[in-house]
């Protein structure tokens, strides 16, 4: 069975992936919405300077805290506090600091090797598939064996195949289904990512895959 882990970008993808792996654990980006960009850069830099106090905004849902942002990075908490105060940005700074080391533990030669899923996040921008084969090659970079899936948010394209990097179209949610197309994230994660192919070098295209309600 693939050990898959999510690198965002939101909860969707880290709660459908964590679901697919024994023991429930979440790695460091279950629970972040972030861009692809913004994701690329934070393991680029090691995670540095994540969950610093200074860079942290509030979100308010008129009295209620409904989030919390780090302006400097572009990342989004909605689940890691439940009042904005020090003492809650250095609890959740001390579980992401022990997420960060599970992450970099991922990249071991003694450990399975991970298979890697992105959902597409609204400001991925125009160019997503370039930056998301970008994030491929620099995970790849840290572990040869590596698999890569990436969730896009476009239905013209279809499914992609070019050897360990894989793309296709998930639907994206809605109102009475935040977690998304549970038929879609099953065939994604169950099916299209663990198909068998014959090694090829240029990229397959199939534009026909199955329709979800």
């Amino acid at each position: 069975m693939a050990r898959f882990v999510s690198v965002g970008g939101d909860c969707q993808a880290g709660l459908r992936v964590s679901a697919m792996n024994p023991g429930g654990v979440h790695h460091f980006f279950d629970w972040l919405a972030i861009s692809i960009q913004s994701t690329i850069r934070l393991i680029e830099s090691d995670f540095r300077d994540f969950l610093t106090w200074e860079n942290l905004h509030p979100i308010y849902n008129g009295e209620i805290l409904a989030g919390v942002i780090d302006t400097q990075l572009r990342v989004e908490f909605a689940h890691d506090f439940s009042g904005f105060t020090r003492e809650e940005c250095d609890s959740a700074r001390a579980r992401y600091e022990l997420r960060a080391r599970w992450f970099r533990e991922l990249f071991e030669e003694d450990e399975p090797a991970p298979y890697f899923v992105r959902r597409w996040h609204p400001r991925d921008g125009a160019d997503d598939e370039a930056s998301a084969i970008r994030l491929f090659k620099l995970l790849r970079a840290k572990r040869r064996d590596i698999s890569f899936l990436y969730l896009h948010k476009d239905p013209t394209r279809g499914e992609l195949v070019s050897g360990a990097y894989r793309s296709a179209y998930l639907p994206p949610p809605t109102s009475e289904d935040w977690m998304g197309n549970e038929d879609a994230w099953n065939y994604m994660l169950k099916d299209f990512a663990v198909r068998p192919l014959a090694d090829v070098q240029a990229p397959i295209m199939k534009l026909n895959m199955p329709r979800f309600a």
